[in-house]
C-alpha cells in the first residue's frame, strides 16, 4: 500500500469514489472543482491510497488500484492539522484499509514539525466512520477555534500526536 500525492489523472477515480452509494449520502461539497481547489491550496494536502500491482512483464508499469483518499488541511502553521475527508473504495471497505491509511497519516504529520493533533467532523449518525476513527483513538471534543458547527448533526473528534 502507498500513499502518494493526488495528481491531475488520479481526479476521475477520486471522484468515482465519492459518488459511490453509500458514500456521496455522508459528504458536503464534492466534485471536480472542490478537488482542483484542494490541489491548488498550499495549505492542503491531497493524498490518494493505493495498491501496487506488479506489472507481469518487464516492459509493462505497475498498475495501481485506487483505494481510497484523504484530504488534509491547516499545514501552513504551526497547530492541528484538519482532516477535511476520508474516503475508502466501497468494495475495499471491512478489509482494514482505513485503519491503514490512517496509521500512515498520523506518521505523515508526526513528521511535520509543530503538529499536536488531528481533528475532523463526522454527522452523528456515520456510525461506521465514528467507530473507526474511535478505534484508533480519535476522542470527542469541542469545535477548534473558530470553527462553528453549522450543524447539530456534527460530531467532532481528534486525535493527539
Amino acid at each position: 500500500m502507498l500513499l502518494r500525492e493526488t495528481g491531475p489523472e488520479d481526479l476521475e477515480g477520486v471522484i468515482g469514489l465519492e459518488e459511490a452509494e453509500g458514500t456521496c449520502d455522508w459528504l458536503g461539497a464534492t466534485g471536480r472543482e472542490w478537488h482542483e481547489t484542494a490541489l491548488a491550496d498550499p495549505d492542503q494536502w491531497h493524498l490518494v491510497f493505493v495498491k501496487a500491482h506488479p506489472a507481469h512483464d518487464d516492459n509493462e508499469e505497475d498498475e495501481e488500484e485506487l483505494v481510497g483518499f484523504v484530504v488534509l488541511a491547516g499545514l501552513s502553521k504551526p497547530g492541528p492539522v484538519e482532516m477535511r475527508r476520508m474516503v475508502i473504495s466501497a468494495v475495499q471497505r471491512g478489509k482494514g484499509y482505513g485503519r491503514q491509511l490512517l496509521g500512515e497519516v498520523f506518521k505523515l504529520i508526526d513528521d511535520v514539525p509543530d503538529r499536536d493533533r488531528i481533528w475532523l467532523d463526522v454527522s452523528h449518525d456515520n456510525e461506521r466512520a465514528m467507530a473507526l476513527y474511535e478505534s484508533v483513538g480519535f476522542e470527542p471534543c469541542e469545535p477548534p477555534e473558530g470553527v462553528r458547527p453549522g450543524t447539530e448533526r456534527l460530531v467532532f473528534m481528534d486525535y493527539e500526536l
